[in-house]
Parts: C-alpha cells; structure tokens; sequence
C-alpha cells in the first residue's frame, strides 16, 4: 500500500513540482529539499492513525534528504556548461 501511495505523491506534486521549477530555471539543491519535505510531511500526516510531531519531522528530514539526492543524481548526470545549478 505504501508504494502506491507514494507512487500517487510523486505523479501528483513531485512531477508537477519538477517540471515547474525546470520551467523557472530553479533547480537546486534547496529547491528540491524544501519539495521532498513538502512531500514527506504531507504524506505522513495524511496517512491515517500517524499525526506524531516526531513521525511528521522526520518524514520530512527523510523527504528532504530524497530531494537533495535526486538533485545530486540530476547533477551529476549533466554535462558541464548544460545547467547552471
């Protein structure tokens, strides 16, 4: 359940989320990590019988890290002069 659930997360916000900061030249580290936080606490806290400050900062932390990670891989994967991040 918790795949599918996080699959829907990624098509509805983190696509969306990608394609506009693509869109405004705004891909960086920050950018990603506030949208992986985003991600993460909006999941935990929607998720039922799970509404812990605890759990909701540290699905956040998690997210964030997700974001900064895949802004690494996004890096690291362009040629030098494609992106100005």
């Amino acid at each position: 359940m918790i795949y599918g659930v996080s699959f829907v997360s990624i098509c509805v916000v983190g696509v969306p989320s990608l394609l506009l900061l693509s869109a405004v030249r705004l891909i960086r580290w920050w950018s990603l990590a506030i949208v992986g936080a985003g991600i993460g606490f909006v999941m935990v806290r929607y998720m039922p019988a799970i509404h812990q400050m605890q759990v909701n900062m540290l699905s956040s932390a998690i997210g964030a890290l997700c974001g900064v990670v895949f802004w690494t891989i996004l890096e690291l994967g362009n040629e030098p002069g494609e992106h100005d991040g």
